[in-house]
């Protein structure tokens, strides 16, 4: 079922055998798309998610607009395997491609819902996935899903994870990454030495062996501990790399100050003036989010670590304030 989210256009769609769908003469707009609800009950299965949204643009050559998929499940009870598998169910809200966009979602996530959220990757499509914490109940992912969809994303579902459950990507410092695995070693033993950390030999796909230390939650943890670590001589070359995914984080990486998001257009002006005042030396940018209904507050792109840190810094515990780093977005 197509229907236009601001307007009267509505439109029955029929799907080939294969499950696949197209519609002709869509006029541009936005629309939801999802299934009928009499089919899903004749078949005895939900969808996941249950609508999506999408948006057909005014271009002279008309748009084109892919990748609406829906998963169906069975609505029937758990069965006696899975409950013995300790499965589990979470939320996810969306997949993203870029590293510094799925950080930024986690960011406006967790302040709208005051939840935990996780960056998780998904190596079969090299996308970024973003979850909640996982519930043992799917009834109660299932009312968070609906909470995400109706302040969020539209297109957020319940996944079922059972063991080995999905967990989220860690930060680590490559030291440096060899194709001799026993030079791996030799460099292992001279950083256990140096700094009394004990090192991880890995290959991640690549026929290389990289020597790993530290295993960080947080970017902003490990990219701290990089920059350290680079003052010693022998680690000079020490990157930052996300595990899994194994995505090279660079030292140089440009950053930027985000000090919250605002749904009224005049607070967001007020802390732009407030911050200009407070860093006269630095741009105060906004970004206004339409599908969400906000605007963020953040500085320009800043060349260290070490400028972000004094900002934040300075702003210490400010009441009303969510300030962090993120990358920036390109």
């Amino acid at each position: 079922m197509l229907n236009g989210a601001n307007s009267n256009f509505a439109k029955t769609i029929r799907t080939f055998s294969d499950g696949s769908f197209y519609a002709m003469e869509v006029p541009p707009g936005e629309y939801f798309v999802e299934i009928d609800s009499t089919q899903l009950q004749f078949l005895g299965v939900e969808s996941n998610p249950p609508r999506r949204k999408f948006r057909v643009r005014a271009v002279p050559e008309g748009d084109f607009v892919e990748g609406l998929n829906f998963t169906l499940t069975s609505k029937a009870a758990p069965s006696d395997t899975a409950k013995a598998r300790q499965c589990r169910y979470y939320v996810q809200v969306g997949l993203f491609s870029s590293w510094g966009q799925v950080l930024l979602e986690e960011y406006i996530a967790e302040n709208l819902f005051e939840e935990d959220f996780h960056v998780v990757y998904n190596s079969e499509y090299n996308l970024y996935g973003l979850i909640t914490e996982h519930y043992t109940d799917r009834e109660a992912a299932g009312r968070i899903s609906e909470l995400v969809r109706d302040r969020m994303y539209d297109d957020a579902f319940v996944a079922e994870d059972c063991p080995p459950l999905t967990k989220p990507i860690t930060y680590r410092i490559q030291l440096a990454d060899f194709e001799d695995q026993a030079a791996a070693e030799e460099l292992a033993e001279t950083q256990e030495t140096i700094t009394g950390e004990q090192a991880t030999i890995k290959s991640f796909q690549d026929d290389r062996y990289h020597v790993l230390i530290w295993n960080k939650e947080k970017w902003r943890d490990a990219f701290s501990s990089v920059k350290s670590i680079r003052q010693v001589s022998v680690f000079q070359e020490a990157i930052l790399i996300s595990d899994p995914g194994a995505l090279r984080i660079r030292v140089d990486q440009p950053l930027q100050v985000y000090f919250g998001f605002f749904r009224e257009p005049g607070e967001a002006e007020s802390m732009q003036v407030e911050m200009a005042r407070n860093f006269p030396d630095i741009a105060i940018e906004t970004e206004y989010f339409e599908e969400l209904g906000i605007t963020l507050v953040r500085t320009e792109a800043l060349n260290s670590f070490e400028e972000a840190q004094r900002i934040v810094q300075s702003l210490g515990e400010s009441p009303g304030m969510d300030v962090t780093i993120l990358p920036e977005i390109r």
